[in-house]
């Protein structure tokens, strides 16, 4: 609610002063009546990298969601390449739509603002890990890799209440150098998921509170009248 003082002052103030104060009160006050963001967002800001050695597999990353633990990115060799992948530890508790490609499965990606259903039709599903990005132990030759930003979604299931819940990563790989020397490089921004089931839109992030937006509007209103009271006007 607005402050009894702040809108006894507002009352007495020209029409052309008083019109963007109240909007801007009634627009705040909108914020009272916003549905509670279900958006659960982890900022990661993690630079990982491998060059062109054997790689023993180890997890890079481990996405910390509800109900389950294993969804995580792994490193790891196969035939002369390495790889990033992201992969399901415990197979079977979540599943990464893919593509397939030289018979193996590659993790399918969405653009900003596209859900699940925004997949092309038939597409392949895997719950065991779909491959990001390879290369190969030439360093010479790489496959997948991903632009910035890319999501790559997914889905879970919440063992704390057995329902199933939307997510999506959000990623950047490239390679530097070329020959023995390359490397590939891999740039995790975060991951969220909707917390209330329904199919998140990638690169969606948690709004700001409903109080915080009247607290915003009536820090305004306050500031406004302060500087007309500054300049001599008067306000009642």
């Amino acid at each position: 609610m607005i402050p009894l003082s702040i809108w006894k002052r507002c009352r007495h103030l020209t029409p052309s002063f008083r019109a963007p104060l109240l909007l801007a009160a009634l627009l705040s006050l909108a914020g009272l009546f916003q549905v509670p963001a279900a958006v659960i967002y982890t900022n990661v800001s993690g630079q990982y990298s491998f060059g062109t050695g054997n790689l023993p597999g180890s997890i890079v990353l481990t996405l910390d969601l509800p109900g389950v633990n294993d969804l995580a990115i792994i490193d790891f060799t196969y035939t002369s390449s390495n790889y990033y992948q992201l992969t399901i530890l415990n197979p079977g508790t979540a599943a990464i739509p893919a593509y397939i490609w030289s018979g193996l499965y590659w993790a399918s990606s969405l653009t900003f603002n596209e859900t699940w259903d925004d997949l092309p039709v038939g597409h392949t599903e895997t719950t065991n890990g779909a491959n990001i990005t390879r290369m190969e132990q030439t360093g010479n030759t790489e496959y997948g890799l991903r632009s910035d930003p890319t999501y790559l979604p997914f889905r879970f299931t919440d063992s704390t209440d057995s329902s199933t819940k939307y997510g999506y990563i959000a990623l950047t790989t490239n390679k530097s150098g070329t020959g023995p020397t390359a490397q590939l490089n891999l740039d995790v921004s975060g991951y969220a998921y909707d917390n209330s089931g329904a199919m998140i839109a990638m690169g969606a992030i948690p709004e700001p509170s409903p109080a915080l937006s009247v607290m915003v509007g009536i820090l305004g209103i306050a500031a406004a009248l302060r500087w007309r009271h500054s300049k001599g006007v008067p306000t009642a």
